[in-house]
């Protein structure tokens, strides 16, 4: 009997399908969006929203800054139970998001011509669309930073249906308003903005539905001093992807320069169908990635650590494999590949390919990168996790394009990427194992912490009264071998059965054969005794259920110092502890 990955692996996937769904309504509504306002408006109109997109980038960086840090920050808590402190993050992330994007909108109502005049600075046919454009989005600034940042912590509740449906309806009420604000009412492209704004007012209702469904998602009491502490703790957990965000931006833009050079108009084509393919590629890697961030801060704050090696092995292996079968894809069908893209012209198609070709070899260690990037703010490492997203973001790719392009020609360009994220590794294995060295209870790149110390017996056991026996007479044996009095050692075999018999009465009438998480932790003072399972919510300890035939309740709470029951994350985690 020992601890297997089957009730982390099932909640994972649990989790990924709507995050993948979240993920690609959020990276195909662009696209989407773009078709439908450079059909019906024509490629001018395009142009202007395109033109827009930079000044879009500074509401994606606050709610990655405070959206995703709160909310991984805010998982942390519920895994230690620290309801309170939960709420917090979510008060001062949620006042913050709220604040810096009503400053967003002051400004950019204020400035909206000079910005307008700065970004058709070439285009002066553009400036009146890019402004109409703009002045409504502006208007909705808050909209477009606190929806997503919202949904963030609606999923790390637990609430992952309610969360994708909020992003899902948003950006399909966009589209669909696309037609109507566009087609049908004549509105130009003031309709495009508005429909984004009103399809991100619907999203904001059921963001709010389901943030008003769960406890830990309500406004705590803050003093000043305390919000500014837990500011600084939430931006320095979203700012690695915060810093990603925005050197993607001048990234592209440096790209495209040294492309403009060496190959053109051809060249600008090609890298576009490249970042396309980014895109596809981005639903995966980020699905995978931010699928793991709850899980992962969950169990973290357990100290549950095998869970999180489970977690991040499944989000490893789901990017690595995902990667490489879109690598081997890109390779084999780059000409059918570039094609869905409209690119029709012999010589434009010609340069794609190679591009493509050698562009798909960056994606298996973006994956990898990203996993990590993901993973090291959660463990404490938020400076090596900006160390990622600034080296792979910017130093070296765009050095690289630059350089490789005057040693290798138009091919050196899209070897930059590829060259940049081994780059990267290379350099984030060099560091790791730097930090392996001073602190031996690390390990792999990740740097997860070893197995359990001594005192600690984790195992998995299948729903089976047998096995509850057999694993109370382990967690005797275990404790008394660590030196526990024997009646202490008794105790925590009954409380185990007991807890263990129960659950299996609650699942008797179920086929598939599930399972049950055991965590024993021997501390200084007590035991702590921790069963996760993943069935239908269910409080055992409540007092409705410790009367009648639930004589195992009862038990429990007889022999135990404490007991206590939390749902997190669609788990069933209940905890005692006895006094040694």
């Amino acid at each position: 009997m020992e601890r297997k990955g089957y009730i982390v692996s099932r909640q994972f996937v649990k989790f990924f399908i709507p995050t993948i769904m979240m993920t690609m309504a959020l990276s195909m509504s662009i696209v989407i969006d773009g078709m439908i306002v450079g059909n019906i408006l024509g490629p001018e109109a395009l142009a202007a929203v395109n033109l827009v997109l930079p000044v879009t980038l500074i509401f994606n960086s606050l709610y990655v800054l405070f959206g995703v840090g709160g909310s991984a920050l805010y998982s942390v808590a519920l895994g230690r139970r620290e309801k309170g402190r939960a709420q917090q993050f979510f008060t001062a992330a949620l006042a913050a998001m709220f604040a810096a994007s009503l400053l967003v909108m002051a400004g950019g109502l204020f400035l909206c011509g000079g910005i307008a005049d700065a970004l058709t600075g070439n285009a002066p046919n553009l400036t009146e669309l890019v402004y109409d454009y703009l002045r409504i989005v502006m208007l909705a600034a808050p909209l477009l930073v606190v929806v997503p940042g919202l949904v963030y912590f609606v999923r790390s509740s637990g609430n992952v249906r309610t969360a994708s449906a909020a992003l899902i309806t948003a950006n399909a009420v966009n589209l669909v308003l696309d037609l109507v604000y566009i087609g049908g009412l004549n509105m130009g492209i003031k309709g495009a903005a508005l429909a984004t704004g009103t399809g991100y007012f619907i999203g904001l209702l059921i963001a709010v539905y389901g943030a008003l469904h769960c406890e830990t998602l309500k406004p705590a009491a803050v003093s000043i001093g305390a919000a500014v502490k837990l500011l600084k703790e939430i931006a320095a957990t979203g700012l690695p992807n915060t810093i990603n965000t925005v050197l993607n931006f001048f990234r592209l833009t440096c790209i495209n320069a040294i492309v403009m050079m060496y190959l053109g108009s051809s060249g600008v084509t090609a890298f576009s169908v490249c970042t396309s393919c980014l895109s596809i590629v981005s639903m995966f890697v980020g699905g995978s990635a931010q699928t793991m961030v709850p899980l992962l801060g969950t169990l973290y704050g357990e100290g549950d650590t095998r869970g999180v090696h489970f977690t991040v092995k499944k989000a490893a292996c789901i990017t690595g494999i995902s990667t490489l079968i879109l690598l081997v894809l890109f390779e084999i069908f780059p000409g059918q590949i570039t094609g869905m893209f409209g690119v029709s012209d012999a010589g434009q198609t010609a340069v794609a390919v190679e591009a493509l070709r050698i562009y798909a070899w960056n994606l298996p260690v973006m994956g990898i990168l990203f996993v990590a990037m993901c993973v090291y703010p959660m463990l404490g490492f938020r400076k090596l996790s900006s160390c990622i997203a600034l080296l792979e973001g910017f130093l070296f790719v765009v050095p690289m394009a630059w350089l490789l392009a005057r040693l290798l020609g138009p091919a050196g360009i899209w070897a930059a990427f590829p060259a940049g994220e081994f780059g990267t590794l290379l350099i984030l294995f060099l560091i790791t194992g730097r930090i392996r060295k001073k602190r031996p209870h690390l390990h792999g790149l990740f740097l997860l912490e070893k197995e359990q110390r001594k005192n600690v017996l984790d195992v998995t056991m299948i729903q089976e009264i047998s096995q509850a026996v057999a694993l109370s007479e382990k967690a005797i044996s275990f404790c008394m071998e660590n030196q526990v009095p024997e009646i202490t050692a008794n105790k925590v075999g009954l409380a185990l059965e007991e807890m263990a018999v129960n659950t299996i009465k609650q699942k008797k009438n179920e086929r598939k054969k599930s399972y049950m998480d055991v965590r024993i932790t021997i501390g200084e003072d007590h035991i702590c005794i921790s069963v996760r399972d993943n069935g239908a919510p269910y409080h055992p300890f409540l007092p409705e259920n410790t009367a009648g035939d639930f004589d195992n309740i009862r038990m429990i709470l007889a022999i135990t110092d404490e007991a206590v029951y939390d749902n997190i994350l669609g788990m069933n985690s209940s905890i005692m502890k006895i006094c040694i």
